[in-house]
């Protein structure tokens, strides 16, 4: 059942990879490229943002293993379908957590650089405008991620032990 265990979280990461690529793709300033070629301050910011992924979605990925085996051991008869359900909400919370950071260092980062667009500092190559925002949302993400996990295993499922008080 290990190996089952594992090709899920295989599969369930490769859904969620590929969710995060799906959000970096809609941000505006690859949706405007005709191109294919991104400049340096935009590349910074994207690995940035995968980064910042990452370091959400390792939790989401170690409560989903937590899931899996209470799942395995107290819901035999239906354990696709409370990993189904269960799962969802756990990587969808993980997902809105990567967007509210995402926002939240797009705000923060205007405490530094008042009156800028991230537009046009993106295409003038701004790599100290590209490091600054890269090095707030990587700090957003290790600040706030050990946090989400209490709040991802609140949404595990209920185990139900007779006489415990």
């Amino acid at each position: 059942m290990i190996v089952v265990k594992y090709a899920f979280l295989f599969g369930w990461t490769l859904i969620l990879l590929s969710m995060v690529i799906f959000v970096i793709r809609s941000h505006r300033f690859i949706r405007r490229k005709k191109e294919a070629d991104l400049n340096s301050s935009e590349a910074i910011y994207i690995l940035a943002l995968l980064l910042t992924a990452t370091l959400v979605l390792i939790p989401v990925l170690e409560t989903l293993a937590i899931d899996f085996d209470i799942a395995q051991k107290f819901y035999q008869g239906r354990i696709l379908v409370t990993l189904i359900n269960t799962g969802s909400l756990i990587s969808l919370e993980g997902m809105a957590f990567f967007v509210l950071l995402f926002m939240a260092g797009r705000g923060l980062s205007t405490l530094f650089f008042f009156g800028r667009k991230p537009l046009v500092e993106f295409a003038a190559n701004n790599m100290p405008y590209a490091l600054l925002r890269a090095g707030l949302l990587l700090c957003l993400s290790l600040l706030f991620s050990p946090l989400c996990s209490a709040i991802y295993q609140l949404l595990l499922p209920a185990i139900s032990t007779p006489f415990y008080r």
